[in-house]
């Protein structure tokens, strides 16, 4: 089992979500995926994650921590 990590800060533009895209479709079952985002807007929040579900991913986590960043923890199905 990996653990992927991907951080992003910053607004995003379309050649990031396809960047997003290929990254995600690096990450196998039973790998651990975290997405830390600084920055970003709740469009691009929900972007990233409707990216996860059509990927056949299950977001475990979503949500702002301590740190202040906003965190989605997914796995593969």
């Amino acid at each position: 089992m990996s653990d992927y990590r991907l951080d992003i800060s910053g607004n995003l533009n379309l050649t990031d979500f396809s960047s997003i895209y290929d990254y995600i479709s690096v990450v196998d079952y039973n790998d651990k995926f975290t997405i830390s985002l600084n920055s970003v807007g709740d469009e691009s929040v929900g972007l990233i994650c409707e990216m996860l579900y059509k990927q056949n991913f299950i977001v475990k986590h979503l949500g702002l921590k301590e740190d202040g960043l906003y965190y989605i923890t997914a796995s593969k199905i």
